[in-house]
């Protein structure tokens, strides 16, 4: 290990070959005598449990909170087709809702993340969530474009292609 304690600090070396104390270590798991390896695996499996439990305790918020009149309401606002001459306009204008929703929070895993447990409750049908989730796709790039646009005039160019590629 690169990291070891003498009692009162926590030292790291700069080199195998050449002992010199350079930094002391600042972590969680400093006064344990653990190898990095077993303190990746914990943090891994704690990120993880911590992941899965946010996402089931939002399920299990968003179901409370949307019970009753309320869900009624908002199925039948998301879920609704337009009448029939211009049913087709439906989906597109899902995927501009996707793209404004991803664009205004800029990040498509935040707008994901919130789709997903409306999906599992019921109240956003999964025919809806996909072109909601295509939108935030397209948002996503636009994003990129926009941090794209922030770089100096000589990488512009390379900037825009990276953010098109994205």
């Amino acid at each position: 290990s690169l990291c070891w304690t003498d009692g009162l600090y926590t030292w790291t070396m700069k080199n195998i070959s050449h002992k010199e104390n350079i930094a002391k270590c600042k972590h969680i798991f400093v006064n344990f005598d653990l190898p990095d390896m077993v303190v990746g695996t914990i943090l891994v499996i704690t990120a993880l449990l911590v992941l899965c439990s946010c996402l089931v305790l939002m399920v299990k918020v968003l179901g409370s909170l949307l019970k009753g009149q309320v869900a009624v309401v908002i199925k039948k606002t998301i879920n609704t087709d337009f009448p029939y001459p211009f049913s087709w306009v439906t989906g597109y204008l899902a995927i501009l809702v996707g793209t404004g929703m991803t664009f205004i929070v800029q990040s498509s895993s935040v707008f994901s993340s919130t789709l997903t447990p409306l999906a599992g409750i019921g109240v956003i049908s999964i025919e809806r969530m996909y072109p909601l989730m295509l939108g935030a796709n397209i948002g996503t790039t636009t994003t990129a474009i926009l941090a794209a646009l922030a770089s100096p005039g000589d990488t512009l160019k390379s900037a825009l292609q990276i953010a098109l590629c994205h």
